[in-house]
């Protein structure tokens, strides 16, 4: 699976471009987090796990 994750200094500007697909409410659970997602076919745990990382990033780019 190939993920390309593209983040800004700006937090409301990501745009996160996965090669992956949710539907429903798992889609709209995850679309809320962020400004974007581009994506086709993933499972929302591989999705929930790059949230989880990105998320990782921020907290580093704040303190760092």
């Amino acid at each position: 699976m190939k993920a390309v994750i593209f983040t800004s200094p700006h937090i409301a500007d990501e745009v996160i471009i996965i090669n992956g697909f949710l539907r429903g409410e798992e889609r709209d659970k995850e679309v809320k987090k962020l400004k974007w997602i581009l994506f086709n076919s993933i499972s929302v745990a591989t999705l929930e796990k790059l949230i989880d990382e990105l998320n990782i990033c921020k907290e580093e780019n704040k303190s760092g």
